[in-house]
């Protein structure tokens, strides 16, 4: 008994032993890896300010192309075919006017970069390196006389801020230059559906949606001012 107690006792102060070095080792790996995060976010916000975003607006290209394909294949006289012709207009009419929405507000609410519009349909020719022939005008036209100026460049796009999992928050979501979400301390995302906005589809006034593309957009424009200036005060700039 003697023995099993002397050997019982000899294993808990080696347990003791090795786990105060690997404890400090796990603490100084996550206090690593929290600022090599912070300084990938100081180069991005400072990258973004000399770069450009692209805001890459949704098309539902899936939902107009299935919508197509049942009235492809059904005839005049289909009792269906009226409500999904009706349907097909109503997601046509709601993307344009939530893009031309989001595009107006980035022009009159964003200053903090330079700033494009292309259609997430586009997405393959930007990875591909293509500089123009698919950016948008005013009139949500690709417009080959737009051209994207020198980099870097981040895409902004529109969806969940996590794909992973069921937690995340539908959003305006920045990406850099290899489709990657950007992480905090970056400020990489503003809620599409803040308290304003679902107070106004509650009780909306003239222009509801207008006024929430605006807002929701001159939010990320100050969260990224702040953060840039945060930085350069930081940096001693």
């Amino acid at each position: 008994m003697r023995d099993l107690k002397s050997w019982f006792l000899s294993f808990l102060f080696l347990v003791a032993c090795f786990s105060i070095p690997l404890a400090s080792v796990a603490g100084q790996e996550e206090s690593s890896s929290k600022e090599e995060r912070a300084e990938m976010a100081r180069e991005n916000i400072k990258a973004l300010k000399e770069g450009a975003l692209i805001v890459r607006l949704p098309s539902y290209q899936s939902k107009v192309d299935a919508l197509e394909n049942i009235l492809g294949s059904t005839g005049p006289d289909n009792p269906n075919r009226k409500r999904v012709e009706k349907q097909l207009e109503q997601t046509l009419a709601d993307r344009r006017e939530f893009n031309q929405n989001i595009m107006s507000a980035f022009r009159e609410a964003y200053n903090f970069s330079e700033v494009y519009f292309m259609l997430d349909t586009a997405t393959a020719a930007l990875k591909t390196g293509q500089l123009q022939g698919f950016l948008l005008n005013s009139a949500l036209e690709a417009d080959p006389s737009i051209r994207l100026g020198d980099p870097p460049y981040f895409i902004l796009r529109f969806g969940s801020t996590s794909d992973m999992t069921t937690d995340g928050v539908e959003a305006m979501v920045v990406m850099n230059g290899q489709f990657e979400d950007l992480d905090k301390p970056f400020p990489y995302y503003q809620r599409l559906h803040d308290f304003a906005a679902v107070m106004g589809s509650i009780f909306p006034v003239p222009d509801q949606k207008k006024k929430d593309a605006l807002r929701i957009v001159g939010k990320l424009n100050e969260k990224l001012k702040e953060y840039y200036l945060d930085v350069q005060r930081m940096e001693g700039l």
